[in-house]
């Protein structure tokens, strides 16, 4: 496989299904200094989103130095801008140059010039592998020391790190570091040094935010008891912890902990001993409390009278079990509590009707996610038959077994608030109609890998729901607000029903591995304006496009997967011509492309995306050229 770097930053290379969800993994990571600004760290396409916390209104980079400028420039000293000015020209930053500094000192808008130069969303080192903002920084893929990078780990006020080798002289430096607010780091075995929780617990008059993602030592232990003002604390391990070791919550010092997350490799390598978790619960300042592969029982809840989270998320605690449910919701108080998770926790269909009777239950839970528990049936939910969800917008019962009647009985239920459904592998077939017709303001809908044919929908009259015998059988222009719908690996034929009733305008439409074939799929695209579309293995050929919409009508397309389909450089060619907003196509595995696409693209239509990966007919000539010679993100 063969890559260039231009983009790199933009996409994680391992996730083909890299427009799936754009929106859920866009994440706050970095802080301006006074928090009225949030910088992402991660990147969408070729633009930074900076949301206003003030307004809560989503303005471009361009905008904020605009309107902005100088209330957020008086923030700056003159002499920490210079600072990293001049950090950025000794480690030969290629936009900035000798020559550039020269001209700005001759200019007369020399801070003006400073202020573009350095807060503009293009300006990083020359490898892609530091990001900055101020004294915000984001190091990534650095394998070899670096001297000059001792400046960051001593001045930077937040620091991310990803996949970067730590050595003793960073961590000496961070030793140092007086003004550290926010750590995090992501790396495997050869980038963590045990002098790096060190270094960190000797932060304890400014840290306030860790994530270490993974430690081989237990030496992070020392970073909550010294760090006074910390709030967020997360922490994944990657080794066994020795009994004598084990992580002892009663020993946690009185300090302003809000969010706590632990997650173990496996259930043996837990944290603590079995019931040593049970003070966590009892923490009043903790709002958020995520453990992943921990020994929690029904014994850690008993005699609980309050639990003040808002968060509350177990994943892979197979110790839990129903009967963990039962004693969770015995207690007496839980006032605060808007999400609940929990996934592959061994839950039963025996006592989970507990958990639907809890009126603080019903009445405050925004967000629930029971998926990956096989043995959850139709029968563990039979209380929502008579109780209904006033708050909830997300819910996720994948890999369960709810079939199509425990589909019915949670549209009922949820009806009325549900925005975001996943329900996928629950073994559904007709159910889907119960929620066209119940969950009128679904705003995406997840119903990959289940038995859905739309074959035959009058046997929906018999078997749906028998005993209403109503004729109209609603499709998804029920849900007026519906824009992104995943039907993928299912068997659906029946296209003539999905292209009456899919809504005129969709942001996301993906019917992966369904026989569809191309006549069935331009019927739907017909009377369907799309902005992404994933067709992969769909059995589709040249007359998709040759004499479908796309071929003919410009849609605003923005992005395609036509993977594992055999169409010709002719179709190809001429859906980049007609398509002219489109900026990411995928053709992986395609048997019939050759060099004269890519001899296209380079020559008439540039795209900012664009994998052809296993595609035989490509000379191995032409791959090198167009990597080369491209400044898209390019797999090939």
């Amino acid at each position: 496989m063969l890559t260039n770097n231009n983009n790199n930053h933009y996409s994680n290379s391992s996730n083909s299904n890299s427009f799936d969800n754009k929106e859920e993994d866009l994440k706050e990571e970095i802080a301006i200094d006074n928090s009225n600004v949030i910088f992402p760290t991660r990147l969408e396409d070729n633009n930074i989103i900076i949301q206003n916390k003030l307004n809560n209104k989503n303005i471009n980079n361009n905008n904020l130095i605009k309107n902005n400028k100088n209330e957020i420039f008086k923030e700056f000293s003159m002499d920490l801008i210079l600072h990293i000015f001049s950090y950025l020209l000794v480690t030969n930053q290629e936009i900035f140059s000798q020559n550039n500094l020269q001209n700005n000192l001759q200019n007369n808008n020399f801070e003006e010039d400073i202020y573009k130069n350095l807060f503009g969303y293009k300006y990083w080192d020359k490898n892609k592998n530091t990001y900055f903002l101020y004294k915000y920084f984001y190091l990534r893929k650095i394998k070899n020391f670096c001297k000059d990078l001792q400046f960051i780990f001593k001045n930077a006020k937040s620091l991310k790190i990803v996949n970067v080798c730590i050595f003793d002289n960073y961590c000496k430096s961070l030793e140092n570091n007086l003004i550290l607010e926010k750590f995090i780091f992501y790396g495997t075995k050869d980038c963590y040094k045990s002098s790096l929780s060190i270094a960190l617990s000797k932060l304890g008059n400014t840290l306030q935010k860790v994530t270490l993602d993974k430690v081989f030592d237990c030496h992070f232990f020392e970073i909550l008891k010294n760090c006074k003002l910390l709030q967020k604390f997360k922490l994944s391990i990657g080794c066994a912890i020795p009994n004598n070791k084990k992580f002892l919550i009663e020993e946690l010092p009185n300090n302003s902990l809000q969010h706590i997350s632990l997650q173990s490799l496996t259930l043996q390598n837990s944290f603590s001993n079995k019931n040593q978790l049970k003070t966590l619960f009892e923490m009043s300042n903790v709002k958020n409390l995520i453990l992943q592969n921990q020994l929690i029982t029904k014994e850690d809840f008993k005699e609980i009278k309050n639990l003040n989270v808002e968060q509350f998320i177990l994943h892979g605690c197979q110790q839990f079990k129903s009967d963990g449910v039962e004693e969770f919701t015995k207690i007496v108080n839980i006032p605060n509590l808007k999400k609940l998770e929990m996934i592959d926790c061994g839950l039963t269909d025996k006592k989970l009707n507990f958990l639907f009777k809890k009126s603080e239950i019903l009445e405050n839970l925004k967000f629930l996610n029971l998926s990956k528990n096989p043995k959850l049936s139709s029968k563990g939910i039979l209380p929502l038959k008579f109780n209904n969800f006033l708050n909830l917008n997300f819910l996720d019962f994948s890999y369960t077994n709810l079939g199509d009647e425990g589909i019915t009985i949670l549209s009922k239920s949820i009806g009325n608030t549900m925005l975001l459904l996943k329900l996928n592998a629950c073994e559904i077939k007709n159910g889907v109609f119960s929620i066209f017709r119940y969950c009128k303001k679904l705003r995406r809908l997840d119903i990959k890998s289940n038995a859905l044919t739309l074959q035959n929908l009058n046997d929906v009259k018999k078997e749906n729901e028998p005993h209403q015998h109503y004729e109209i059988i609603y499709g998804p222009n029920n849900c007026k607000d519906l824009h992104i719908i995943n039907f993928s690996t299912n068997q659906i034929i029946n296209c003539d029903w999905i292209s009456l009733n899919l809504p005129k305008y969709l942001t996301y439409l993906n019917l992966d591995y369904n026989p569809i074939g191309s006549e069935n799929l331009n019927k739907i695209i017909e009377n369907c304006n799309l902005y992404r579309l994933s067709v992969i293995g769909c059995n589709l050929n040249d007359d998709f496009i040759l004499n479908g919409k796309l071929g003919r009508e410009e849609m605003e397309m923005d992005a395609m997967k036509l993977n594992e389909n055999d169409i010709s450089d002719k179709a190809l060619q001429l859906l980049l011509k007609v398509q002219k907003t489109m900026k990411r196509l995928y053709i992986n595995e395609n048997n019939l492309v050759t060099d004269s696409t890519l001899e296209f693209i380079l020559r008439e239509r540039r795209i900012d995306t664009f994998w052809c990966e296993k595609c035989p007919l490509l000379t191995s000539e032409m791959k090198n050229h167009f990597v080369n010679s491209c400044d898209s993100y390019v797999r090939i």
